[in-house]
């Protein structure tokens, strides 16, 4: 469920819009409103390093009137109990 596109689009914050164009890889429209960052930018999010179920990472890579910008982040799901507990760094 956590691979899906539209379950990861809502994982990234000021995510508008996601679209797959190719295995494991994205378009996505981004809205941010972090001072020096705010704005909308048109970006590629990438999937790597995949260890279903336990983990994956993003690539996002974007461009937008105020810059680029570019980062990693890091997903890692674990069990406690009846729940999932969802980490990203």
């Amino acid at each position: 469920m956590l691979m899906d596109p539209d379950v990861i689009a809502k994982t990234i914050p000021g995510c508008e819009s996601m679209k797959a164009i190719g295995e494991d890889e994205y378009e996505a429209q981004l809205s941010l409103g972090i001072a020096a960052f705010k704005g909308r930018y048109g970006s590629k999010v990438k999937l790597f390093d995949k260890k279903p179920p336990e983990s994956f990472k993003l690539n996002i890579e974007g461009k937008g009137a105020r810059g680029f910008l570019r980062g990693d982040v890091a997903i890692r799901l674990e069990e406690q109990g009846p729940d999932t507990i969802l980490h990203y760094a």
